[in-house]
């Protein structure tokens, strides 16, 4: 089923976004300014992931801070629509990036090293294995510690984290121990989808992807950053 926040327009679709526990409503009838970019950090300041080609509805500054950050290029230019139309125009928000999927295991984050994952669907470190079915299902960059106990139990950090999570299903993941650890041991996953359009080639690619994905979606204004 599609994901209708990608189709606000549709009759009978009504558009909010959440964030955190906060679910903001904006006013459909202001005009919509389109921005497409580049953002590095990955994912919102709660920790959800911020996907590709997604658009994400900015109706005020307190949201645009949680989701893209005022002080980065991407949240930069939406916070400029934003303050200059006093927020009579909406922002309209899009990661855009060059696909390039890859991963990598290792016992410390700065020991994982990515490589292609073409061929592959599954990945060790120690006792841990990480697998998947079929081409990678995964759509952000992200990366899992896996915290495996000498009782045969272990727990999963997305991101850095702080509190188990158990949703990696959502990224057609699977964890599992393949012996039992003689002593706790740590175990790092990263997972990239995409990176920073570097030519006007990459960025045309880009953009080929996010029209492809924003079929429905009707907008005021388009702005390509860079």
């Amino acid at each position: 089923m599609a994901d209708l926040r990608l189709y606000p327009n549709l009759p009978g679709v009504t558009s909010k976004i959440s964030v955190a526990t906060l679910v903001p409503e904006y006013d459909d009838s202001k005009p919509k300014f389109l921005l497409l970019g580049w953002y590095e950090d990955d994912a919102f300041a709660d920790g959800t992931p911020i996907k590709f080609n997604e658009p994400y509805f900015t109706p005020d500054a307190d949201v645009l801070a949680d989701m893209f950050g005022p002080d980065k290029e991407l949240g930069l230019h939406a916070k400029i629509v934003g303050e200059t139309s006093n927020w009579e125009v909406i922002p309209v928000v899009v990661r855009i990036g060059k696909e390039d999927i890859q991963a990598g295991a290792g016992d410390t984050l700065e020991n994982t090293t990515l490589a292609s994952v073409e061929g592959v669907n599954e990945l060790t470190q120690g006792s841990v294995k990480v697998s998947w079915q079929g081409d990678p299902t995964w759509k952000e960059n992200f990366y899992i510690k896996v915290d495996a106990h000498s009782d045969g139990t272990f727990e999963v950090y997305l991101n850095g984290g702080t509190e188990p999570v158990d949703v990696l299903s959502a990224f057609g993941l699977t964890v599992e121990l393949t012996s039992t650890p003689t002593e706790d041991e740590i175990a790092y996953f990263k997972f990239q989808y995409a990176v920073e359009p570097a030519t006007v080639d990459d960025v045309a690619t880009a953009l080929d992807k996010v029209f492809d994905e924003l079929t429905g979606l009707e907008f005021d204004y388009l702005y390509v950053i860079g």
